[in-house]
């Protein structure tokens, strides 16, 4: 999967340089974001970490990086590929130590953006998107058969509202907050052949979906 997305990222690159040919006006968009999440939480009652000590206190930890690169069809529109990597550790508090699982998402897409008022410093744009995403769950040693699902397979669609804002000709920040989104895959349990399909639709906004990054008008 991580030689898969670099290949794709790479030829999208040369490609991209190959076909700018005028240096006075903006081409290439090169950039990426980061987000971190850090929640505390106690179970209600509902999910798998209810039987944890402390009436189900676990913490979690998120971070996110997604690098992409594009090229302006127009002064409102863009056109790119993007990758994605993310980390989310659950940790469950014991007397004497901490149980955690971890998970890994790789992601790979393809996006476009329209950019609404591209002449002004703070610009705000709608950026829809075609996204495969693979995730590889870890399990609690403690309780391996609370969280088997070996892995999970989507692909979807989203669209995400982005502020940016120009600090100089070349150089913008960014913000993306949430996303509306459309996803279908499957789970599959550790050492079963049999896929669990799942569809999800709605508006995502939470401090896992809010990132900040930069990028360079090449």
């Amino acid at each position: 999967m991580k030689n898969l997305i670099l290949t794709v990222f790479t030829l999208f690159i040369s490609s991209l340089f190959l076909n700018a040919q005028d240096t006075n006006k903006k081409n290439i968009i090169l950039g990426g974001t980061l987000g971190f999440n850090y929640s505390k939480s106690i179970s209600g009652g509902n999910g798998q970490m209810v039987i944890a000590p402390n009436r189900g206190e676990f913490t979690e930890t998120s971070f996110s990086i997604n690098p992409y690169i594009g090229k302006y069809l127009s002064n409102k529109f863009i056109l790119g590929i993007d990758a994605g990597y993310a980390i989310d550790v659950l940790k469950i508090p014991f007397s004497n130590r901490d149980d955690k699982a971890t998970n890994h998402a790789y992601t790979v897409g393809i996006f476009g953006r329209y950019l609404i008022n591209p002449d002004q410093k703070l610009i705000f744009q709608i950026e829809p998107s075609a996204i495969f995403q693979y995730t590889s769950i870890g399990s609690f040693s403690s309780f391996p058969s609370i969280n088997d699902r070996d892995k999970i397979v989507v692909g979807g669609f989203l669209a995400t509202p982005i502020l940016s804002y120009s600090i100089s000709p070349k150089i913008n920040l960014i913000g993306r907050f949430g996303s509306l989104q459309f996803l279908v895959g499957y789970w599959q349990l550790s050492g079963s052949n049999d896929k669990n399909d799942f569809s999800q639709f709605g508006l995502l906004l939470d401090s896992t979906t809010i990132s900040f990054g930069v990028e360079a008008n090449l």
